[in-house]
């Protein structure tokens, strides 16, 4: 196993009108991929629990609020996985994950008019992207 990186960030309601929040934490894990042709990977891992003590469990609990990082968007492929992805590594996903793994003082720096928790959505949105 190489390198490893473990952070939880919380969530809110984008628009500001649902109270409860949601608490996510990220691991990430990058590994050599038997079905990509041994290409090295980040393995993304998402654990959530909304502050009303709900688990997330399924796509249905990650849609059911507004502060889930990915049931926001309401988007297909982002609900599908809600749980977690695995990408491959390269120079623009690593980029990418060391500011995802940022804690929200130091992506503040970097991200200027946009908040953090804001930020880091895209980035998670963006990530997914990269899946096949």
């Amino acid at each position: 196993m190489g390198e490893f990186m473990l952070n939880t960030f919380l969530f809110t309601d984008p628009q500001g009108t649902d109270q409860v929040s949601c608490e996510t934490t990220i691991s990430i894990v990058d590994e050599p991929s038997l079905s990509m042709q041994e290409k090295t990977c980040w393995k993304i891992t998402l654990d959530s629990k909304y502050s009303n003590g709900t688990k997330i469990n399924t796509h249905i609990d990650a849609m059911a609020r507004a502060s889930h990082p990915m049931g926001y968007y309401r988007d297909k492929k982002l609900l599908h996985n809600f749980k977690g992805f695995t990408i491959i590594k390269n120079d623009m996903t690593t980029l990418m994950i060391e500011y995802l793994m940022m804690d929200d003082a130091e992506l503040a720096r970097h991200t200027c008019t946009i908040t953090p928790q804001s930020y880091r959505r895209s980035i998670l949105k963006n990530l997914v992207e990269y899946i096949d």
